[in-house]
């Protein structure tokens, strides 16, 4: 299968992006090309807004599901490549201090086991109720997953171009990004609605209207202050990360934004946070597989870089397509349960939730500055 996939790909490889560019200055690929992996695609889904009553047609259903194979399906895969690979070696390694060996053990190992019982009893109770509860627990995670990356990139790019922040202006940042989301979050959580996930009903929260209204006051405070730290920095200090200030916008504004907007927008909305992730996880590997292989010719290494992140990328998008499809809707086809209960989709909706919420809990681990794998991101 991997080889299938190899060939497949044969024309393409994530080290294609990096090979040519060992004499760039700061950006992984190019400028540009980093701008379009960190947000800057998001442009062409501006014209959206005046298109208001364009539907969801099959045509768009289907490009989202393909994109999904090529591109969400294999962002969460990678974690998946970047946590297990030697985890049992890392866990044991007595350099690494005892928080990191924590956090592997969280999530690698407990997070995964309350997460299987949890839905493993919510399946056998037939409880749909249970089983909702979840996709709280789920949108909320995501969401908070997805601008705390835009925060990520925004630090990891400028420490690139060798601009840096205080501690207290980092913190700053990085909680106005929480609160932006906890904005849209009690927004969206005004009163009580029902909806339904692959046919597993959920209800929204009836947030406070006090609560509401103070977070959108902590929104628009903290997102000044926090534009005047950026602002300052470009105007006064001559430092400005465009394209680390763009994956923060649109992570904590623009896309947030645009859902709200447009409904074919939450279609695309997962692509692009995966295009994020992508950048930085293929440049890890990348670099990781370049100062383990510097024997050789250089024109031997490409070939060697082009034939290990093809099968890198193969084995993700080959394992996205096992777990988030074709396992999942074999159990649903082939496994007896209430399906007027519990829909027509219940092991499609388990398998999404899971790893959804162990991908935030994944990333908890490898993301940080104790993993001596991110030294990678800064060559």
């Amino acid at each position: 299968m991997i080889s299938v996939l190899s060939n497949t790909l044969e024309k393409f490889s994530p080290a294609a992006l990096f090979i040519n560019n060992d004499d760039k200055q700061y950006a992984m690929t190019t400028p540009f090309g980093d701008f379009l992996f960190v947000g800057g695609i998001t442009l062409l889904f501006f014209p959206l807004v005046l298109f208001k009553n364009l539907t969801v047609t099959h045509e768009i259903a289907m490009a989202a599901f393909a994109l999904a194979f090529v591109i969400n399906y294999p962002h969460f895969m990678h974690s998946y490549q970047l946590l297990y690979k030697g985890f049992y070696k890392k866990v044991r390694d007595h350099e690494a201090s005892i928080p990191r060996k924590i956090r592997l053990l969280i999530s690698g190992f407990i997070a995964p086991l309350i997460l299987i019982d949890f839905l493993l009893v919510g399946i056998i109770q037939e409880d749909h109720k249970m089983l909702g509860y979840a996709t709280n627990i789920m949108l909320f995670l995501v969401g908070w997953h997805y601008v705390k990356q835009g925060y990520g990139i925004l630090m990891i790019l400028s420490v690139r171009q060798k601009i840096f922040y205080t501690n207290l202006q980092k913190k700053i940042l990085l909680w106005n990004a929480y609160l932006c989301w906890i904005c849209f979050w009690s927004f969206s959580n005004r009163g009580i609605y029902e909806n339904f996930s692959y046919g597993i009903p959920y209800e929204s929260f009836a947030v406070p209207p006090l609560f509401f209204k103070a977070s959108v006051a902590a929104c628009i405070i903290s997102s000044l202050v926090s534009a005047v730290i950026l602002l300052r920095k470009g105007i006064v200090e001559k430092q400005i990360c465009i394209n680390g200030i763009t994956a923060y916008i649109c992570a904590s504004y623009v896309w947030l934004k645009l859902v709200y907007l447009h409904p074919v927008m939450i279609y695309f909305f997962p692509a692009l946070h995966s295009l994020q992730y992508l950048l930085f996880v293929w440049k890890m590997q990348y670099e990781k597989d370049k100062a383990t292989n510097q024997a050789g010719s250089t024109e031997q290494f490409q070939k060697d870089a082009a034939r290990n992140m093809r099968n890198f990328f193969g084995m993700a998008i080959m394992l996205g397509g096992l777990f988030f499809y074709l396992i999942p809707v074999s159990l649903d086809s082939f496994v007896s349960y209430d399906s007027e209960l519990m829909g027509v989709e219940m092991f499609m909706y388990v398998f999404i939730v899971f790893i959804n919420v162990h991908h935030y809990f994944i990333d908890f681990a490898i993301w940080r500055r104790d993993n001596p794998d991110m030294k990678y991101l800064f060559r």
